[in-house]
């Protein structure tokens, strides 16, 4: 059944992925940018930038995690259905690929809570999507260098999300040493 369910959705992950480039291209072209996730090679930061349009002071840049390097490739979406947009990413030197739960207004300020999904080499890319439709968001993630295959990290079941020993990867056999 999840092999259906699977190819049924392949085709919604790839539509979910190319829509997410084009937003990115399209954010990156208009004036004003309400929010944005920076990258530098050891660390993941928050910040708003403002422009005349937009009311009040921009957000103080502040760390969501540090402790890996070569944070790469960042997608948010709503992963746990609370209404704030998490962050998947890879770190494509650490190895792993992680979600970040967004805590809300009141703590953004501090270390997001994350959970590693897996563990692949040159996670280049990670978008949140559930393929299986257990409404859990599974994660897909697309790696370079050597590796050059894309991954599906099977979310776990309901209460068991920030447990990364309950998530399951696995490659996707059609592009295995295929991507870029």
């Amino acid at each position: 059944m999840r092999e259906i369910l699977f190819q049924r959705n392949l085709s919604m992950m790839f539509a979910s992925f190319l829509a997410s480039i084009v937003l990115a291209v399209l954010a990156e072209e208009t004036a004003v940018q309400t929010t944005t996730v920076r990258q530098q090679p050891d660390r993941i930061f928050g910040s708003a930038a403002a422009t005349a349009h937009h009311r009040g002071a921009p957000w103080t840049r502040h760390e969501i995690d540090s402790s890996s390097r070569g944070a790469d490739g960042v997608r948010m979406a709503d992963a746990n259905g609370d209404g704030f947009l998490d962050i998947a990413t890879g770190w494509e030197e650490g190895g792993m690929v992680r979600v970040y739960l967004n805590p809300g207004p009141t703590r953004a300020h501090q270390r997001w809570p994350s959970v590693t999904v897996g563990n692949v080499r040159s996670a280049e890319d990670a978008v949140l999507v559930d393929l299986d439709s257990d409404g859990a968001m599974d994660v897909v993630s697309s790696c370079e260098g050597k590796t050059k295959t894309m991954f599906v990290h099977w979310a776990p079941e309901a209460g068991k999300y920030s447990n990364p020993g309950s998530w399951t990867t696995e490659p996707l056999p059609a592009s295995q040493g295929a991507m870029q």
